[in-house]
Order: C-alpha cells, then sequence, then structure tokens
C-alpha cells in the first residue's frame, strides 16, 4: 500500500511506500529525492523515482527494514542537483520501528507492563536476576526497601490502567468509567 505522506510507523521486516509531490523540484530540471534515516550513527539512504510530474515515488524494501532494531529513527528528505551541486531539506521527522513478531522471541508487554512485572515478583520473592536488574529512579529493583517497592508499584499499576485506557480509545473500544450529569 502506498500512503501519501511518511509513515509514522513500521514493523521491522515490512515494506513501506509511500509518495512526495515536490513540482518545484522536476527531474527533468535534474533534481533528485532522497531520504537519509539514522539511528545511533547508523545511516541509511533512500531514492525516490519520479513519475516526471514531481511526484516521487518513495520505497522501503522489506529486507532493508529486517535489519532495523525496534525503536525510534529520525529522517530527512532532501532534493539534489548534482549539475550545480545544490541541495535542500524538503521535509523531516520520525519513524518508530516496532519489533517483528514473527522473526523471534519478542517481549509485547510494554515497559510499564515490564516493570510492574518485576515490581510485584519481587515483592512475592520470585523474581528472577533480569528483574532484579531492573532499575528505576538509578535504583536497583532488588535495593530497594518493601515501602518503596509498594509505592513505585502502585504508580505502575497507575500509569499501566491509563496506557490500556488509551489503547482500549485507540481502538474505538472506548473507555470504561461513569459520566455523571447534573441537570
Amino acid at each position: 500500500m502506498t500512503d501519501i505522506v511518511e509513515p509514522s510507523e513500521i514493523v521491522a521486516g515490512d515494506s513501506a511506500s509511500w509518495t512526495k509531490n515536490l513540482p518545484q523540484y522536476l527531474p527533468a530540471n535534474g533534481w533528485v529525492l532522497s531520504y537519509a534515516i539514522v539511528r545511533d550513527g547508523v545511516r541509511l539512504s533512500v531514492t525516490g523515482t519520479d513519475y516526471g510530474d514531481g511526484t516521487h515515488l518513495v520505497t522501503l524494501a522489506a529486507a532493508t527494514t529486517a535489519a532495523w532494531t525496534p525503536g525510534q529513527y529520525a529522517w530527512q528528505a532532501y532534493v539534489t542537483k548534482s549539475a550545480t551541486s545544490e541541495r535542500y531539506t524538503v521535509a523531516a521527522g520520525q519513524i518508530k520501528v516496532e519489533a517483528n513478531f514473527a522473526t523471534g522471541a519478542v517481549d509485547g508487554r510494554s515497559h510499564v507492563q515490564r516493570t510492574l512485572d518485576a515490581l510485584e515478583a519481587t515483592l512475592e520473592g520470585r523474581a528472577s536476576s533480569d528483574q532484579l536488574a531492573y532499575s528505576i529512579g538509578g535504583r536497583s529493583i532488588s535495593k530497594m526497601s518493601p515501602e518503596q517497592l509498594l509505592t513505585w508499584r502502585d504508580k505502575y499499576k497507575a500509569e499501566l490502567a491509563a496506557e490500556e485506557k488509551a489503547q482500549k480509545i485507540a481502538a474505538g473500544v472506548g473507555a470504561t468509567g461513569t459520566i455523571r450529569v447534573r441537570m
């Protein structure tokens, strides 16, 4: 599927394509649209294909995105004209890369859920070494007092409830709750 604008999210290993309309930078005049996508010092370049009217088709192949690690990437779109060494940035943004569940072991829990699980396991005395290694506010879970663990657990429970509510609203399910009206 071709989007009209750059995607804000992609799953690693998925293809993505979009169009960018830049009628002021026609290929007949020597302009080429490119994207630089970066994260942690690694840079990927992608060049668009122009339809001749200033509309550029940009495609990320599945083989290219398969190597991407989940996280936030920054991108810049720019046009260049080799005959005159001109270069202009025409857009910039971010793209979030999600884990591909089909390619291996992926923990699909959010950060909030993983931290809450570690806190509860520690309180129950069944925490793994990985869970004990979690740190909150610069302090290891294994070094927290029971009172601190309970405080953080309550805080993360509230964050998880807010996260789940936002997911329900985004999915169109709506939030549960009572709305009171006085007349």
